[in-house]
């Protein structure tokens, strides 16, 4: 026979708040990616500057819950379906805007998630219930550091930040102070325990849906739907927000469309895709004269050029004095797409699917055949540089001796070494 849970201690609005909060957080990710189409949204509505407001949603659904048990019932089967499906619409017919399809995919999954987990539980017993809500609780966290961490930096957190420069150095080097941390930490236990508390006192109140296999793949269905419908909007939405989340988003949240491989993106326009063996093509070098003098090319990120004499004042006066190329800019926000418009000249359309066939950048190849020693000096960790390792082979490298050290330690090492190359 299959196991059933009683009434009594059915999690599912607990579940549901979590599951509800995993969505108000990809909201919140998807506003601070493209604030302009939510310019009407100056401040989170849910974390930090509103955290009223979230109580207030919270507080809502707990009274329908409590007052009115088949209402609830009802909604939390129903709703989410039909909400999904006239978000759809709206957005293939009227919207068409990439910043709204990742919320209705970010509904799908949250209502997914919210059938898978309930199944679980009922199959498997109550003691599924701590390790499906701890499981909850640290993905929520993370989605949750991730949102302020990219209000900080401009940036998304990721499991590299954390494993290898560990979190608290992470956490300092993005400008947060122990105040925010300390603030986080006071939201983070009272999330905790609030959905604890409403879901121990209305545990009885939303049973584990029924037909929960059925369920299941007609969201799984509308999910897939969903997804092969992006190349759909691919033809309105332009090149440049398209870029942005993928970028943003470290290219893993938004699918490759394949109409985006054309330059112009307009419903009717009938160009060719984009020739990438013409984009990455090898450049042409000569030297102008005899003359051989030491190349030091100091690579730096997250700045902005107006910051250049303030933080580099001696290397600023240095530059003015001799060749400073002014109407030079990167082509990305984030380091390995910004090394490919960098090293190769391109806009680095399509260049995670070229980094297996790309060949080392051939001006440092042309430096080495002058009779040049190349040296790669990195100020960071060596694990971090492992995915550019393409921009930097053929050098001799000289990683910090201590990797655990502090960025700005690290980064003054890093220029002692490059002048001790020079001197020899």
């Amino acid at each position: 026979m299959k196991p059933k849970i009683q009434t009594y201690s059915s999690p599912a609005f607990f579940f549901g708040l979590q599951c509800l909060t995993l969505f108000l957080l990809s909201v919140e990710l998807v506003r601070l990616t493209s604030p302009k189409e939510f310019f009407w949204v100056q401040f989170s509505p849910y974390w930090m500057e509103g955290t009223h407001f979230l109580g207030l949603i919270f507080g809502v659904f707990a009274c329908i819950t409590f007052l009115g048990s088949r209402m609830a019932i009802t909604l939390s089967q129903t709703a989410p379906p039909i909400a999904i499906v006239l978000g759809i619409l709206l957005n293939l017919a009227i919207l068409k805007s990439l910043s709204w399809w990742l919320i209705i995919a970010a509904g799908l999954v949250a209502w997914c998630l919210w059938i898978i987990e309930l199944g679980l539980v009922g199959f498997l017993g109550r003691p599924m219930v701590f390790f499906v809500a701890s499981f909850n609780y640290f993905f929520l966290l993370f989605l949750f550091i991730d949102t302020r961490f990219f209000v900080a930096t401009n940036s998304h957190l990721s499991l590299l930040h954390l494993w290898y420069l560990r979190f608290s150095g992470v956490v300092s080097m993005a400008g947060i102070s122990q105040a925010t941390l300390h603030g986080l930490a006071i939201i983070s236990a009272g999330y905790v325990g609030t959905t604890v508390l409403l879901g121990f006192l209305l545990r009885g109140r939303l049973p584990i849906p029924s037909r929960a296999l059925l369920r299941l793949s007609l969201s799984v269905s509308l999910l897939v739907l969903h997804i092969l419908q992006f190349d759909h909007l691919a033809g309105v939405i332009p090149l440049q927000d398209y870029l942005t989340f993928r970028f943003q988003f470290s290219t893993r949240l938004v699918p490759q469309a394949i109409r985006f491989q054309s330059p112009v993106f307009s419903p009717n326009h009938d160009s060719q895709a984009l020739a990438s063996d013409r984009c990455y093509k090898p450049g042409k070098f000569a030297w102008d004269s005899s003359l051989r003098s030491n190349l030091v090319v100091v690579l730096v990120e997250s700045w902005r050029a107006d910051l250049f004499p303030v933080c580099m004042p001696r290397l600023y006066r240095r530059a003015k004095q001799g060749l400073w190329l002014r109407n030079h800019f990167s082509q990305a926000n984030n380091t390995p797409a910004a090394l490919v418009g960098l090293y190769y000249g391109c806009y680095p359309l399509n260049f995670l699917l070229q980094f297996q066939r790309l060949n080392p950048p051939s001006f440092f190849d042309f430096l080495r055949e002058s009779g040049y020693q190349t040296h790669f000096v990195p100020g960071i960790s060596p694990q971090v540089t492992q995915e550019i390792e393409i921009f930097h082979s053929g050098f001799r490298n000289h990683f910090p001796s201590d990797p655990t050290e502090s960025w700005p330690t690290m980064t003054r090492n890093a220029f002692d070494k490059a002048i001790e190359l020079i001197r020899e």
